[in-house]
Formats: structure tokens, sequence, C-alpha cells
């Protein structure tokens, strides 16, 4: 009896650790079945797909150039390759060929209408664009007043012009192309009111004879003594459509119709015109009219 009750007892200890192991070596399995090459395909297929759910919201087409790659193309739009991959249902090694249509990542340009209480500041942050960029694609000279109900445009990706064949507005263009530093010295005079007067440019101190440089490749407008205030003077415009102007030079070192290259010396500082000492009056215009240089110098 007492015999019977111990092989009954063996019997269930038995059948539990039996149990035991196969539920243990039933989780293993799963967990090896996860590094599987079919785990991993399926979990490849889900990324994949989710990658082209969120890529579809947006694009434009876009026709492929010969020489194009979507590597390159992910390099250009600064985006995820995956992304740009996943969007056309390619893989990102695929070759693209001349003439196939690719949908892109761009992001148009946006409309924002300004509410009370709002600032280009605020306005800049909360839509990650460069405060330069946002003045410049509205050509505001005075973000500080800001007008309530105005509309303004919140620049998008510059390939969205490019991919939809619009032209580039010289605003648009300027987002890429801020100025160098005509000379190097202290800032004796900034942009704005200066007592009575309104200071249309910025006045750089320095020695007689500083070589003064183009701010950006351009062609002259202007070389020669521009009238008592100015003194000697050269305008340049440049290929956006803005103009820089350097004035009270003591020589001018380029004519009238040359094109010129960032950098390049094209006058020598001085006094000439209205002016208490040696220094370059340097001034920055959009359609002719003067805006603050400090917002487009580098």
């Amino acid at each position: 009896m007492l015999l019977a009750k111990i092989e009954s007892w063996l019997v269930r200890v038995v059948t539990v650790v039996v149990m035991a192991g196969t539920l243990l070596l039933g989780a293993a399995g799963e967990a090896a079945g996860q590094d599987s090459w079919m785990w991993r395909l399926e979990t490849e297929r889900l990324t994949q797909e989710a990658l082209t759910a969120k890529a579809q919201t947006q694009g434009q087409l876009y026709r492929v150039k010969k020489g194009d790659t979507l590597w390159g193309l992910a390099r250009n739009l600064n985006v995820d390759l995956e992304v740009l991959a996943a969007m056309n249902y390619l893989t990102p090694g695929d070759v693209i060929y001349a003439g196939q249509y690719l949908r892109l990542p761009v992001e148009p340009d946006k409309s924002y209408q300004v509410r009370p209480g709002d600032t280009l500041w605020h306005i800049a942050r909360q839509y990650e664009v460069d405060i330069k960029t946002l003045m410049v694609a509205n050509r505001i000279t005075k973000p500080e007043a800001l007008q309530v109900g105005k509309i303004i445009t919140i620049p998008g990706s510059p390939w969205s012009m490019a991919v939809q064949g619009r032209p580039v507005s010289s605003a648009s263009r300027l987002r890429e192309a801020w100025l160098n530093w005509p000379l190097i010295g202290r800032i004796t005079s900034p942009w704005g009111q200066r007592g009575k007067e309104f200071h249309h440019g910025l006045d750089i101190g320095a020695k007689a004879g500083t070589p003064i440089k183009a701010a950006q490749a351009g062609t002259v407008r202007f070389a020669g003594y521009k009238s008592r205030i100015y003194g000697n003077a050269v305008e340049i415009v440049h290929d956006n459509g803005l103009v820089t102007v350097y004035a009270h030079n003591s020589k001018n070192l380029v004519k009238k119709g040359q094109r010129v290259t960032a950098g390049q010396v094209i006058g020598l500082v001085g006094s000439t015109g209205r002016s208490t000492g040696p220094h370059l009056h340097f001034e920055v215009r959009i359609d002719n009219k003067a805006v603050d240089p400090m917002l487009y110098l580098k």
C-alpha cells in the first residue's frame, strides 16, 4: 500500500517536471524563432509598410535625370534614404533610370495669418524656419512691426520649386545666399535711427586704404562718384536680385558692367563724401529698398 502511494507520488512529480520542461523549451523556441530569418523578414516588411504609409502623405513627382541615384537624391533632399525608397516601393540599393518618375518627400510652402501676440521669432520657432529665411521670403525689413492679419509665407523645401517647375523668386534664392563681410572692422554706426536721421546702412571702421571685398558674386551697376553724401561708391547687383552698396571709398577698383566674384577686392577704404573719418558705409537693398545688413551677413 505504501509502495503504491510512493509510485503515484513519483509519477506526479515526473509529470510536473516534464510539463515545466516543455514550457521552457517552447519559450526558448519562440525566442529563437524571433531571431530567425522569417521573423526578421516580417519585421522588415512591417517597417517598410510604416515608412511607405508615412511617406505617401507627402511628396511631389520628379523625373529622374541621367546620373541620378537614390542615394544622391536623398542626400540632396536631406531625407532618409529608406523613406525615399519606401515611398517609391523600392529598396535603398535599387538602381533608378533616366525618365523614371519618383515621388519625393518635398514640403511645399505654407501660408500663415499673423495673430495678436505673434512675433516673427515665435513663428520662425513654431515652424522650425530660420528667421532670416522667413524675413527674406516675405520681404520683411522691420520684424518688430509685424502686423496682425498679415498673410506670410512659411518657406518649405527649396526643392518644391524645382520639382513643381515654378520660377524661383529672388526672395527664395536669397535663402541660400547670405553675404560675406566686405571687410573686418569695428561697427561704428549700425543700421537704423541715428538722431533725427535714419541711417540706411552699416558703417565699419577701418584704416584708409584697407581693401573692400565684394560680399557676393555679381555685376557692377555703378562705380564712380555718387554724391556729396556717398562720395566714391560701388554698387553690385547679385544673381539673386540683391544689391549691395560700398561707399566713401578712397578709390574704386572696378568698372560699371564688370563681373566680380565673392571676396574680390573692389575698392579701398576712404573718407570721401559726407564722412567724419575713414570707414566703409555698407548697404543692402531689396527691390531698391534698404534693409538691415546684419540680417544678411554671415
